[in-house]
């Protein structure tokens, strides 16, 4: 999937124009248009070399966004009435804590997944789509998104991409970690394209700068977005994707982009750490789940459930805390899970995030520092967003105004193991349809 264009910061190279003959060395892109089947097949071949593979033809496809968008809500199927339901209560979880509009629809989460994207490879179909109104910038960039989607279909063929989600795309924080990998090598390898369609080598380019100035892009995005749920998870594996995959490559050529494929940032928090050969850190779901999720009376209903990981959470925490583009506390959080329950006599719904760090006191300021919207548990008045401590970790609860934050948290008898509770509709990845994942 390719997400919104960026450039390199270079001079442009020309566009030849007219039929495609690539007379070139092997390994060697030429620009072309991409609108020509001659030109997918040659960009085709020159991917295969590059990533040492067996040439293979890829499908593309020319569509509208419309079209697009059309074909995607004529595939999805209808909502049960129980699915309605946690997804209702999701939205309403995912709106006290800043991360979604109060009363989004599920048509209007598919128009916004869709919104941002120049191209993307579907892996049931095995088919590569651009999109025709959104792609037409210089003919480099053009050229770049052609490239990325390649990519993807041989990391398909090679992999096995659905397969290879199943395996290590877990949890919601995971499937960033994951997404920064494919999406990573996929950018760096339009990127490097796109040097050669200019007659550059990578030695031209300042990388560090360049990386630094992305992901200082993503995250004005995401602070500046309307729907930071959708926005903070699309715009995330590219900046830091790309980079994680350059430090890879720099240092070991394919064998080091192997290496990151064969384990994977387990989290958003470890593929921001960059590339290394030996993480310094993991996170610690496995420790942290048997007492991840919290125990309510029984007409709290519990709609939905994740790992979000620091990315989200601090989306998050720039809505509600008022902690600014990145609140440095996250760096030392080493697990998190949210739940989101639906309270039947009320109406209400609570959103309870459990988040283990390395610096508690900290945390807990950041929650709860001048201009936050949080209050410190037990408050003296009825609150929809407190924060307090069970055995040295720190528990946010945000609600609808139905409910008292105060009460919710005090409601809470226990904590259990995750894997004991079922959901009807994972709510948490509702908004990207599955060929784009």
């Amino acid at each position: 999937m390719h997400g919104a264009a960026r450039a390199l910061p270079l001079v442009m190279g020309l566009w030849s124009a007219g039929c495609f003959e690539n007379t070139s060395p092997p390994c060697q892109h030429i620009l072309c248009d991409i609108e020509d089947p001659d030109c997918v097949e040659e960009t085709a071949k020159v991917v295969a070399c590059d990533m040492g593979l067996e040439e293979a033809s890829p499908k593309v496809r020319l569509r509208t966004a419309a079209q697009v968008l059309a074909e995607v809500e004529a595939e999805q199927e209808p909502l049960t009435a129980e699915m309605q339901h946690d997804f209702d209560s999701m939205v309403r979880g995912m709106a006290v804590l800043g991360l979604l509009p109060e009363g989004y629809q599920r048509e209007q989460a598919t128009a916004d997944g869709l919104r941002n994207l120049l191209g993307y490879y579907e892996r049931d179909s095995k088919a590569i789509t651009i999109i025709t109104d959104r792609a037409r910038l210089s003919h480099e960039a053009e050229y770049q998104v052609l490239v990325h989607e390649i990519v993807h279909f041989y990391q398909d063929r090679q992999r096995d991409l659905s397969a290879y989600f199943d395996v290590h795309a877990t949890t919601k924080d995971r499937s960033m970690g994951t997404r920064a990998v494919t999406e990573g090598e996929a950018s760096l390898r339009d990127d490097l394209a796109g040097l050669q369609v200019r007659n550059l080598t990578p030695d031209d380019v300042d990388w560090s700068a360049y990386f630094g100035d992305w992901q200082a892009q993503t995250l004005d995005r995401v602070f500046d977005s309307d729907l930071p749920l959708i926005d903070a998870e699309s715009a995330f594996p590219y900046s830091y994707g790309a980079a994680l995959l350059h430090g890879a490559w720099s240092a070991s050529s394919q064998s080091g982009i192997d290496a990151v494929f064969a384990r994977p940032p387990d989290s958003a928090r470890q593929a921001m750490a960059g590339y290394q050969p030996q993480p310094s850190s993991w996170n610690e779901d496995g420790d942290f789940d048997p007492t991840a999720l919290p125990v309510l009376p029984a007409d709290y209903e519990l709609a939905d459930y994740t790992h979000m990981g620091i990315w989200l959470l601090n989306a998050a925490l720039s809505r509600t805390a008022d902690t600014g583009k990145w609140a440095p506390a996250l760096d030392e959080v080493t697990a998190d899970f949210l739940t989101i329950f639906h309270h039947a006599p009320s109406d209400g719904v609570a959103a309870i995030w459990r988040i283990r760090t390395r610096d508690l006191p900290t945390l807990r300021n950041t929650f709860l520092h001048s201009g936050s919207t949080w209050s410190a548990a037990p408050a003296v008045a009825q609150r929809q967003r407190v924060v307090g401590e069970v055995d040295g970790e720190l528990v946010a609860v945000a609600t609808t105004e139905e409910l008292d934050a105060n009460e919710v948290l005090a409601t809470i008898t226990g904590w259990t193991q995750a894997e004991d509770a079922t959901t009807s509709f994972d709510a948490a990845s509702f908004h990207a349809p599955s060929c784009f994942r």
